[in-house]
Order: structure tokens, then C-alpha cells, then sequence
């Protein structure tokens, strides 16, 4: 297993953008785990725009498989007096495989403040169930621990679409939005839980916003995937991350495909 950490430091500088690369234990079937592709993309516009202000949002789309050695691509769309607009595409093999957008901005002085995001009651995660250790996990789900302390079990045909479970980095990680990222995306799709037996799935697009500072990688976070709309092959799912005190991490957004 290659820590995110090292698997950053492969991240290196060329004729036109940057080259990563990851080891197999970060495929997700026949592709690179999308959190990873997030996350080199956050790596790519910080190594070229330093003194970028804190990541407040990412819009990805993940337009074809991220296998081999990538070309991360950064962009400076716009830098204003607080906001910073950064367009990244990943390239694999020449084709393109993802096109994000970045959005970096300062606090604002705001006469303003309201939060109705309680973190849902959970168990601790010393009392939840191993996740990631199950038979046919995908491999990049070993880079991570996973607790799971509610909702429906994956593949168990559930009445709902809905997971609960704690995650964080199992080794090495920077303590910035990079593993944030990658750790937004560890979660199991939401509709596993309804799903009889597995089933292949791929993420069409996903919007990430970050809430509050980034937690160092080794704390437990308490993540609630869910997804209220299942119809037609498609999934639209929601991802909420809360720290062990309750605080709001982030929530992000994903249109899931499913062959199923």
C-alpha cells in the first residue's frame, strides 16, 4: 500500500502540466478511485498557484477511466481580491478522463451566520463494524478505515439508500483539502444498501464543498451518504461529513450511473 501522502510526491512537473501516477492499490475497478483523481487535481493547482487562498468548492467530471500514467493540467480561469477560479482536466493516454473546476476563497466579513447541519447520533467508531475489510472491497478501499454504525449494509436489499459510518486515512496523508477530497469519496455509493447482490456503478459528477477547516487525515470522521432519487439507471446522492465534536465538514453532491 502506497500512502496518499507518497503517492502526491509523485506528482511532478512537465512540458505541459503535471504527470501522476498511483500503485493498484488505488484502482476502483478499472479505474483510479475518483477521490484520488480529486485530490491530485488539488495537489496540481496548489503546486502551480501557490499562495492560492483555502479550498471552498470542486466540481468534477469524470469523463472516461483514469488508467496509467495522467496528465494533470491546471489553469488560472480568474484571480480575484478574495476568489480564485482554477480549471484542471486530467488526461490519460491523451483522452481525456476528468474536467474540474476549483474554487479558492478567503473568509468574508459577513454581518451574517446560520447552521442546521446537526450531525445525526451515531456510535462511537470503536463500536461499529469493520467496513472495508469485506470480501470483494474495491482495492483502493484499503487506504482507508471505515467503521460502519448505521443505515442498511451494503448489498442486503434495504429499504433505503443510506449509509452511516465513520472514515478516515488509514497511514500517511497531508493534513490539507487533497486528503479531504480523497476522503469524501471513500464512502460506499448509497445505494449499495438496497442493492441484493453487487452491481457495477460509476460516478458521473461530483460537486464537493468544504465547510469548516480541514481535520488532520487521522481523525474519525462521521460521514451520512444517502441518496434521495433512484430512477432509471441514475442516482443522485448526498454526502455529509461531521468531526467527532459535531462540527460540519463538508457537504457534496453526486449523479451516479448504475448497471445493474
Amino acid at each position: 500500500m502506497t500512502p496518499l501522502l507518497d503517492t502526491l510526491a509523485f506528482l511532478s512537473k512537465g512540458s505541459d502540466g503535471y504527470t501522476a501516477a498511483a500503485d493498484e492499490n488505488w484502482l476502483q475497478g478499472r479505474t483510479l478511485f475518483g477521490g484520488l483523481v480529486g485530490a491530485f487535481t488539488v495537489a496540481a493547482a496548489r503546486a502551480e498557484l501557490p499562495g492560492l487562498p483555502p479550498l471552498r468548492s470542486a466540481q468534477i467530471a469524470f469523463i472516461g477511466p483514469a488508467v496509467g500514467a495522467l496528465s494533470v493540467r491546471p489553469v488560472l480561469l480568474r484571480q480575484g481580491r478574495s476568489a480564485s477560479f482554477v480549471s484542471v482536466d486530467v488526461l490519460a493516454d491523451g483522452a481525456m478522463c476528468a474536467r474540474v473546476l476549483l474554487t479558492f476563497a478567503d473568509q468574508r466579513p459577513s454581518r451574517h451566520s446560520f447552521a442546521d447541519m446537526p450531525a445525526p447520533d451515531a456510535p462511537s467508531p470503536e463500536a461499529g463494524i469493520p467496513l472495508f475489510e469485506a470480501p470483494g472491497a474495491p482495492r483502493s478501499t484499503s487506504n482507508f478505515d471505515g467503521r460502519f454504525v448505521g443505515g442498511g449494509i451494503p448489498f442486503s436489499g434495504a429499504c433505503r439508500p443510506e449509509l452511516l459510518l465513520w472514515l478516515r486515512h488509514k497511514a500517511a496523508a497531508p493534513h490539507d483539502e487533497a486528503a479531504l477530497i480523497a476522503l469524501a469519496d471513500a464512502s460506499p455509493p448509497a445505494v449499495f444498501p438496497i442493492f441484493a447482490q453487487p452491481a457495477p456503478i460509476s460516478t458521473v459528477n461530483w460537486t464537493v464543498d468544504l465547510l469548516g477547516p480541514v481535520p488532520p487525515p487521522s481523525d474519525w470522521l462521521l460521514t451520512q451518504t444517502l441518496s434521495p432519487f433512484v430512477a432509471s439507471g441514475l442516482s443522485v446522492q448526498t454526502t455529509r461529513m461531521w468531526t467527532v465534536d459535531g462540527a460540519p465538514v463538508l457537504e457534496a453532491r453526486q449523479l451516479v450511473a448504475l448497471y445493474d
